[in-house]
């Protein structure tokens, strides 16, 4: 039996860029199933596959360096990949949807943080 997945470390690039200071990164996959019933299911309902569809979202710190890589919201981004320490990648296209809770911190003196939103693009 192989060892879990972990993200300790892990990275995210976009369009070969790495974004730095990732705090954290969720990708959600699903299928938009159809229930139905007919006078065939004996009335039971039965469920047809749907559309498939992938979207996530990563926690970053922003990068105070002289390029910082920070997406820009509706831009599609080719060959996206998400990377755990374990070395595993998750790659595909993406397109971001938002980019929320940009948090300064001035009384504090925190680091500015946001969180990116996006939606896998095929």
């Amino acid at each position: 039996m192989a060892d879990p997945v972990v993200g300790l470390t892990g990275d995210i690039s976009l369009a070969s860029s790495a974004i730095a200071h990732i705090r954290s990164w969720t990708i959600n996959k699903g299928s938009d199933n159809q229930s139905y019933a007919t006078s065939d299911t004996g009335g039971y309902k039965k469920t047809a596959e749907g559309q498939k569809f992938w979207n996530g979202s990563a926690d970053v710190y922003l990068d105070g360096g002289a390029n910082p890589v920070f997406p820009v919201v509706g831009t599609k981004y080719a060959s996206s990949i998400f990377t755990t320490v374990s070395g595993k990648t998750l790659t595909g296209d993406i397109r971001v949807d938002a980019v929320n809770n940009i948090e300064c911190d001035i009384e504090g003196s925190g680091i500015t943080s946001c969180t990116i939103e996006f939606t896998g693009d095929g």
